[in-house]
């Protein structure tokens, strides 16, 4: 009985020096991944659109209204939507459409855009997303959203 207390006392200690050992990165890790999740760190004026996106993303995410209207050429229509933008946001993400800006940014010059893609507007969500597109354009105030609409 003495010796199973031992082995099972050896055993927490083990994995309490592992958990302790873990904890440092952790904890240097979770403020870079808290800071780049705060809504209005980002200029809008010289964003890229991902990062207008990702911008725009966590302030819907914390539901932080405010924030969010500093993406919007019409901050009233965003209050109008307000609630269907958290839903879809909620439901989707905005991780998808972050990617393809990305993507979009990095193409070379003779690949930028399609026939049917503008490379000044791009449009998040769509039919299959809540029925919510979000459409944005690119100005000389860099990416601002343009307009919503709902398609049903």
């Amino acid at each position: 009985m003495a010796q199973s207390k031992g082995v099972i006392s050896m055993a927490l200690c083990l994995l309490a020096i592992g958990l302790l050992a873990a904890a440092p990165h952790a904890a240097a890790e979770k403020p870079q991944e808290e800071e780049a999740a705060k809504p209005g760190a980002i200029d809008p004026n010289k964003a890229t659109l991902a990062e207008a996106i990702a911008d725009f993303g966590a302030a819907v995410q914390t539901n932080d209204l405010k924030s969010a209207q500093r993406w919007s050429t019409k901050p009233e229509e965003l209050t109008e939507f307000w609630v269907s933008v958290k839903a879809q946001q909620k439901q989707f993400g905005y991780d998808q459409w972050i990617e393809e800006a990305k993507k979009r940014e990095i193409r070379p010059a003779d690949e930028k855009s399609t026939p049917k893609e503008d490379p000044n507007r791009f449009t998040v969500g769509g039919h299959m997303y809540r029925h919510l597109h979000i459409n944005w354009e690119k100005g000389k105030g860099g990416w601002r959203i343009a307009s919503f609409l709902v398609c049903r």
